[in-house]
């Protein structure tokens, strides 16, 4: 895993607009994939990012980037915190939160509780899975079910994130630089 799949998958968390990503790429062995792990947080970790191997299926590995102090306020909001129960997960632990996931991920079949992970509206996480993913409004990062207008403008401005930070890193700047402190 290199530090540009890093800033075409994750640029909204490195810039600090959304909570955390999800990626999936190749992985040989959890051993390769630890190192490069360890050397991507090495780098960022005290800008507040965390980079962590969900779970890994063949030669396929999915990570997860996220800032842990996002998490939490999120977590904190009434809704996402019902949804988090209602999964079972403890919202007032996000660190733990997150090992169960993982551990569901490893378990079983994705669990669509993800969303709620990743930083997606509760309402729109509720509906998917209350809806098996049908009847939408329209579909960007995720399936959208609430409020269409303000999700369109979120898509909006996590694809011009990614793309100023593409360009960014090409042009030199490094992970380090593109990471906001928070």
């Amino acid at each position: 895993m290199s530090g540009e799949q890093l800033v075409a998958n994750c640029s909204p968390t490195l810039a600090g607009l959304k909570p955390a990503n999800l990626f999936s790429v190749k992985a040989d062995s959890m051993d390769e994939l630890a190192r490069e792990i360890r050397y991507l947080n090495d780098e960022i970790r005290d800008k507040g990012v965390c980079i962590i191997p969900m779970c890994m299926k063949k030669e396929r590995a999915v990570v997860y980037v996220y800032r842990i102090s996002a998490l939490k306020r999120y977590f904190h909001d009434e809704e996402v915190s019902s949804l988090l129960r209602l999964y079972g997960y403890e919202p007032e632990r996000p660190e733990k939160c997150v090992k169960r996931l993982c551990k569901k991920m490893k378990e079983a079949a994705f669990p669509h509780e993800v969303g709620l992970f990743l930083g997606y509206p509760a309402r729109d996480v509720y509906e998917f899975i209350n809806r098996s993913a049908r009847d939408c409004k329209c579909v960007g990062c995720w399936k959208v079910y609430g409020n269409e207008k303000e999700a369109i403008e979120r898509f909006r401005a996590f694809d011009e994130c990614t793309s100023f930070c593409k360009k960014m890193y090409q042009s030199g700047k490094t992970l380090r630089d593109l990471t906001k402190a928070g």
